[in-house]
């Protein structure tokens, strides 16, 4: 037996059975039952209405009458307080803004985001269908020629278009949104904030600012936050195509900024200072270069990060922007097949050194043989090949003229060499789709970045700083960075002590080619 005091009259009783220890008898269990059916008193409920209308949230009218939640919700059920549908809206964008001051920006930014990622599935399948995809751009051509037909009137729709577009995204007139960036601009001339700041205190996106500031001929304002060189590089672009083209935007890796993108064929540029993206910098933080990359992989971007140092070398420059109008499709290389060329075995350096000095964005590095295919006697397309300290046999340059295509040309290379063969894909470069259609196979993923050391005028390879490790130089300067940094290195490479910085590529992946085996 157990003994209890029931709830109710609070009497002492026993009881056997495990289940029942509320009451000592039936009359007390109906009215134990009828208590927790009472739902309010009349002081609760004048209290709770009175915090209602006075426009208190449940969660404050509970802290200050002690009623719980779900009391609170039925009293304003049943006395038709419920609030209306913007009112609602209202407090729950506050209570999101309080605990989190940019989370409608990241809503927005997703919703963008996603919508973009809808239409485009859409139209990929509306459009595989040859039928419709001839009805849409037939109606397509119609709709803008007869817009185009009348200049006028093109340009006016065009405008009004425009307004519409930025009033709904920004949700404000034309007026107010030009007043707006006014502002901006004031605050921007008088240094009180940089166009970062300004954007974020006014509510604007960075990329917006920026593209309204060149837009309306304010770009001398802009100079001080994006290099001239990444200037010139975006105004490139936008000269060899007639798509989209964003500064700085900050939509295609949520929040991550691309220095220039052109979201139609998902092709990113990066343009790494040397000051800006070194150790150099307070900025500076290992590893970026490489997340960044992965970013660009995972949303199947095709980045390209070029470097101070290369763009103001004239050669590279040019062989850069035949790199950039070759991804925008405004380079179309002549196709010719392998069997119309003459392929040579080149087993001299010398041979091949002048082709991918031009034609290969980190130049020749010396190899054991490489291949070539001449047209008119020219090489128009080369393979160097050389044995890596593992040794394997490794491509170390491959590379064509931007003038002509070689389709198959890199697959009947490999089976005359018949071996196992590996190479490596610069993830700032490429995602290695040349080994992949030439049926290679990933066999490693190189997440920590290797990198260079730099004076801010040229980058130098790390392998030409190696530790010294002679001990009256170690007692002074015990790692590689601190030696780089205090002139060791420089003294070899320069002849004078200056210090020299680390700056990070953006990774690597491994292939490997094995040849087929006949049965």
């Amino acid at each position: 037996m157990k003994v209890a005091n029931c709830k109710n009259c609070g009497k002492e009783f026993e009881y056997k059975h495990s289940g029942r220890g509320n009451s000592c008898s039936k009359v007390c269990t109906y009215a134990i039952v009828a208590k927790s059916k009472q739902k309010y008193t009349q002081e609760q409920i004048d209290l709770v209405v009175t915090l209602k209308k006075e426009g208190k949230t449940n969660n404050e009218i509970s802290l200050l009458s002690s009623v719980k939640l779900s009391k609170i919700k039925e009293i304003v059920r049943d006395y038709n307080l419920l609030l209306s549908p913007e009112e609602r809206q209202r407090h729950a964008y506050d209570a999101k803004l309080t605990k989190d001051p940019l989370a409608m920006d990241k809503m927005r930014s997703k919703i963008t985001r996603d919508s973009y990622e809808r239409a485009s599935k859409t139209k990929t399948v509306t459009f595989s269908d040859p039928k419709y995809h001839d009805i849409f751009s037939q109606n397509a051509k119609n709709i803008w020629v007869e817009l185009r037909s009348n200049e006028d009137s093109y340009n006016v729709f065009i405008e009004d278009r425009a307004i519409a577009q930025r009033e709904a995204c920004l949700g404000m007139s034309l007026e107010d949104y030009d007043s707006l960036l006014l502002r901006i601009k004031k605050d921007v001339e008088d240094k009180k904030e940089t166009i970062t700041s300004a954007s974020d205190k006014y509510g604007l996106s960075f990329s917006t600012t920026l593209k309204q500031f060149h837009k309306r001929g304010w770009g001398d304002l802009v100079s001080s936050f994006v290099s001239k060189s990444q200037l010139d590089i975006y105004n490139y672009v936008k000269s060899v195509t007639l798509l989209k083209v964003f500064l700085n935007d900050r939509i295609a890796l949520s929040g991550t900024e691309l220095d220039i993108y052109v979201p139609e064929l998902k092709f990113g540029i990066e343009f790494n200072g040397l000051y800006w993206h070194s150790s150099a910098s307070d900025q500076f933080k290992k590893m970026s270069h490489t997340k960044k990359s992965k970013k660009c992989q995972a949303r199947n971007i095709n980045l390209l990060a070029i470097y101070e140092d290369e763009w103001n070398d004239p050669v590279k420059q040019e062989l850069i922007k035949k790199m950039i109008s070759y991804r925008l499709k405004s380079l179309k290389p002549k196709t010719l097949s392998p069997r119309k060329l003459e392929l040579r075995l080149l087993e001299e350096n010398s041979l091949f050194k002048d082709f991918f000095a031009k034609y290969h964005i980190d130049g020749h590095t010396r190899a054991s043989f490489a291949y070539g295919y001449y047209h008119n006697d020219t090489l128009i397309f080369c393979a160097s090949f050389r044995k890596n300290f593992n040794g394997e046999l490794e491509i170390a340059r491959l590379a064509s003229d931007f003038n002509h295509s070689v389709p198959g040309a890199l697959g009947k290379i490999l089976k005359i060499i018949g071996k196992p063969i590996v190479s490596y894909s610069n993830n700032r470069l490429s995602q290695g789709n040349v080994y992949l259609q030439n049926g290679f196979k990933e066999i490693t993923k190189t997440d920590q970045p290797s990198y260079w050391y730099t004076d801010l005028k040229s980058r130098v390879w790390r392998f030409k700083c190696k530790k010294n490790n002679d001990p009256e130089v170690t007692a002074l300067y015990p790692t590689e960075h601190i030696q780089a940094l205090n002139g060791v290195f420089s003294k070899k490479l320069f002849g004078d002590n200056r210090p020299l910085y680390r700056i990070e590529d953006y990774g690597h992946r491994k292939w490997l080619w094995e040849p087929k085996i006949s049965l």
